[in-house]
């Protein structure tokens, strides 16, 4: 049996994170504004079956943003073209929440890919095109140039900022290791432990 490490106790099950995700996937991708709410329930859900839920909303907040640049800058200069317009964002609000999903997937189900950044970049090279075919033939999105140039931008972002996720993600781990073992720690010897800052 493989030893318990401190950050394998702040994860919930990997297949309950999967399917989670899977929900946030389809619910953005087919349900896009008018069920808006249930993608905020289902982010919600996941934040709540979290220990670490501020390490955890770090990291989301933090690689979700880098995600949402990523998307307004190819919606603004025409790689993504959604129907109706984004009102709020230079995308839509159901894209942003589903990059929150999407991050908050690195350090429970896709967690086998924290210490393998070069698959890591590779595997997003070739999924995340794929993922963004799909939501195109589910009519949620579609291509202002030609479908391969938008696959080979898209592949190329991905490729790059994938290790940039993992290591965000890999630093949480740190600090809630570092977290868990001092509240051990403090509680053996009566020693008051702070709480974990952001990363």
């Amino acid at each position: 049996m493989t030893a318990e490490t401190p950050m394998t106790r702040l994860s919930y099950p990997k297949v309950l994170n999967f399917l989670v995700y899977q929900g946030i996937w389809f619910t953005a991708i087919l349900g896009r504004e008018p069920w808006t709410w249930l993608l905020a329930g289902l982010l919600a859900l996941h934040l709540t079956l979290s220990r670490d839920r501020r390490g955890e909303a770090a990291v989301m907040m933090l690689c979700a943003g880098m995600g949402i640049t990523l998307d307004s800058v190819l919606s603004v200069s025409g790689v993504f073209v959604f129907d109706p317009a984004p009102e709020v964002l230079a995308i839509p609000l159901w894209l942003a929440g589903l990059w929150l999903g999407f991050a908050g997937a690195l350090r429970n189900s896709l967690r086998y890919l924290l210490t393998r950044p070069r698959l890591a970049s590779v595997a997003a090279g070739i999924s995340a095109p794929l993922s963004y075919f799909a939501g195109m033939r589910m009519g949620a999105v579609t291509f202002g140039v030609e479908d391969w140039l938008a696959g080979l931008i898209i592949g190329g972002a991905w490729a790059c900022l994938m290790p940039v996720f993992l290591a965000v993600a890999r630093k949480a781990d740190r600090k809630a290791d570092r977290y868990e073992t001092g509240t051990k720690t403090g509680a053996e010897t009566g020693t008051a432990v702070p709480a974990p800052s952001a990363p």
